[in-house]
């Protein structure tokens, strides 16, 4: 029960699962006291934290941590992540760059980092370059393709983009975000229809989905809305077609 690096590596790996997450920051905060000098300590502690939503002790640890150890990957990666949860885009930029600076290789910042600047519509030829990265080294990883499509969607190759989320709905059917992105690029490609059976499988896996219900509203008020001018043409092409033919028309 004294043993530091058994509490700070149980507690680590409770925060980074999910599961037990109220005692992981409980393990991970003894290894601090006992090891108050340990960048990877404060690093798990500052994570667990973040987990817990408990932001402000989340970037006091991994602030200290990245005091103490400057050149750690996955300090940077998370403090980019609890920046990016917190909307502070600008320092989550920075973070995420530097995590992909120290490790190129880490698929997990690469994706990350690619959503967020799509997300925000900057720079998204390097979001694009991000995002391509990632799928090369994971080309199955449906969360990564999606990202991949979503930065296309946000570049404007919607084609592109609609073939990419396909994929990623294929891989992963049930994860609400990827359908809401589907059914978004339907919307843009004009079928109202495959807009609203997406987003509607998108409402039923993840209701909580920022803009979602917006988005179903404005494909359904749409698809209705080109129904009627079709239905108002149709019409006028028949009436012009009468009055052609009509005895009137005819002497």
């Amino acid at each position: 029960p004294d043993n530091p690096h058994a509490l700070n590596n149980l507690g680590y790996l409770y925060a980074e699962y999910g599961v037990h997450r109220q005692m992981a920051e409980e393990l991970c905060q003894k290894a601090v006291d006992l090891m108050p000098e340990s960048a990877g300590f404060h690093d798990s502690l500052g994570w667990a934290a973040f987990k817990n939503g408990n932001y402000d002790k989340a970037e006091k640890n991994l602030l200290r941590a990245l005091d103490l150890n400057p050149a750690s990957y996955d300090t940077h990666y998370h403090l980019g992540t609890l920046y990016y949860a917190t909307k502070q885009i600008p320092k989550a930029i920075a973070m995420y760059d530097k995590a992909i600076a120290i490790n190129p290789m880490a698929s997990e910042a690469l994706n990350n980092f690619a959503y967020l600047l799509a997300e925000n519509d900057r720079d998204l030829d390097k979001a694009f370059d991000l995002a391509a990265r990632a799928v090369r080294q994971q080309p199955e990883n449906p969360s990564y393709i999606d990202t991949l499509g979503w930065v296309e969607f946000r570049r404007g190759n919607h084609a592109e983009a609609q073939r990419l989320l396909r994929k990623a709905v294929s891989l992963s059917p049930d994860v609400g975000e990827i359908l809401a992105h589907l059914g978004r690029v339907n919307l843009e490609l004009r079928d109202f229809e495959g807009a609203i059976g997406y987003l509607h499988q998108a409402l039923k896996a993840d209701p909580k989905l920022e803009g979602l219900q917006r988005d179903l509203y404005l494909a359904i008020s749409l698809k209705a809305l080109h129904g009627a001018v079709a239905d108002y043409h149709r019409l006028r092409e028949m009436a012009r077609y009468r009055s052609r033919w009509s005895p009137s028309s005819l002497g």
